[in-house]
């Protein structure tokens, strides 16, 4: 079968509390007015992609625990297939509790075996890319997958690669030959600050658009910024109240590769990227915000996104 994506990464189970007044404090107890668990990591950018049409394939690692089962369960839900899920027959929790405060958010989360993981997926999404029939490769989350990026590579697969925000990788040499391999690479802001010593994210962008031909910076409330065929493009966003952020930024990375895929010029992907990014934090869940396809046309048209060129999925 054909995919229009297949998406590489770990998903995870995502609790998830809302309104709360402060940060918790140190020997002090905190009450949230709202609470759901929902499948998150990377199975956000899949469940979105996914809504907006795109046909999906899920390339990951998975436990037989009671959170994996639960994030198991969502796949068909969505519309994902597991037909590249590989299940291991044990304990295998990757669970983030996500904190919303004010606009913010914040993130405890628990992987195991996350190093060793990290290898047998490696393995085992290298053997997939030789077999799958995608256009597009999405790496989420995940460092140490050159390999992957290579393999994708080989096979005539266009790749994206979303940078993984935690502190030691974003200042390894891994994220820039990772960047290096990549045709599109997106990050918030402060994880391109981070990665370059830049400070400003416009900073940051002129070293990263060296890189690859398309570099995106996600600014939250301000919009987001990119370089597209060495371009520089601003797209802005409305405002909005932000009931929980988690997720925004993968769903604003399914709007924007949707874009790219159905041949759009960067400032339409970039103002679709901003459409997905600000419904979602509308809605309490990674992905619950995101629009279906017809909606997300809708809102565009609604804020005169240019999308005449706009045609089908290619394959490579």
């Amino acid at each position: 079968m054909h995919y229009d994506v297949l998406v590489v990464g770990r998903p995870t189970c995502d609790v998830i509390f809302t309104g709360l007044s402060n940060w918790p404090e140190p020997g002090r107890e905190n009450y949230a007015s709202g609470l759901k668990v929902s499948a998150g990591g990377a199975f956000n950018f899949s469940a979105a992609a996914s809504r907006l049409g795109l046909s999906v394939a899920f390339g990951g690692l998975i436990g037989n625990d009671m959170w994996s089962r639960f994030v198991r369960e969502q796949f068909a839900g969505e519309g994902v297939s597991t037909e590249f899920l590989h299940v291991i027959d044990r304990p295998l929790p990757a669970v983030s509790v996500a904190l919303n405060v004010d606009e913010d958010r914040g993130f405890i989360t628990h992987e195991a075996e996350a190093e060793e993981c990290d290898c047998q997926l490696t393995e085992h999404v290298v053997q997939m890319i030789s077999k799958v029939d995608a256009r597009h490769v999405h790496i989420h989350l995940v460092p140490w997958l050159e390999r992957v990026a290579e393999a994708a590579a080989a096979r005539g697969m266009s790749l994206s690669v979303d940078a993984w925000g935690w502190e030691p990788w974003l200042k390894s040499d891994g994220i820039w030959k990772l960047a290096c391999l990549s045709d599109v690479l997106l990050m918030n802001d402060a994880e391109a600050m981070i990665m370059t010593g830049a400070t400003n994210p416009r900073g940051a962008l002129e070293q990263l658009r060296e890189l690859c031909k398309c570099v995106v910076i996600k600014e939250g409330a301000r919009g987001a910024v990119a370089v597209v065929d060495g371009d520089v493009i601003h797209s802005s966003t409305e405002p909005v109240r932000v009931v929980d952020a988690t997720g925004a930024g993968d769903c604003f990375n399914a709007g924007f590769v949707y874009g790219l895929l159905h041949d759009l010029p960067g400032a339409a992907s970039l103002a679709l990227g901003n459409l997905c990014g600000g419904l979602a934090v509308q809605a309490v869940g990674g992905y619950a915000g995101c629009p279906t396809e017809q909606g997300l046309l809708e809102a565009a048209q609604a804020r005169g996104v240019d999308l005449a060129d706009r045609g089908p999925v290619r394959r490579p």
